[in-house]
């Protein structure tokens, strides 16, 4: 027997899987570029910054959909969900990322390029 709800099924893979890790990977290149020094595309990694920081802010009602999706689901004998570890992890992945996207300060990718150039101008000159 198959439901076919393709569409809650994309919803529930973009919100709890999908954005989740675009997150992640987008928090890591930031802090890879800084601790690289690299200059090129500061003005997209900036942008990319304020994306995080932006879905940041809703990433918690991605926990309340799970929550209220498990409720509708609950047909007794039928079909069980019983949040496990994984909803305990996934609500940390969460709540870690949120903090991490507040505090970070994009102005270090600048600082980092702008010391990286200086440098290259200092070894030039020399």
């Amino acid at each position: 027997m198959t439901a076919r709800q393709y569409p809650l099924a994309l919803l529930v893979f973009f919100a709890s899987i999908a954005v989740p890790m675009l997150k992640l990977i987008g928090l890591s290149v930031m802090l890879i570029t800084i601790q690289t020094g690299r200059a090129g595309w500061l003005r997209d990694r900036t942008r990319l910054y304020h994306i995080v920081r932006f879905i940041g802010r809703w990433s918690m009602i991605d926990i309340f959909m799970d929550m209220l999706l498990g409720a509708l689901v609950a047909f007794g004998s039928v079909i069980t969900i019983e949040p496990g570890v994984g909803a305990l992890a996934f609500c940390g992945v969460v709540i870690l990322t949120m903090f991490a996207a507040e505090t970070f300060d994009p102005r270090l990718m600048w600082d980092a390029a702008a010391e990286t150039q200086g440098r290259a101008a200092a070894e030039a000159a020399s």
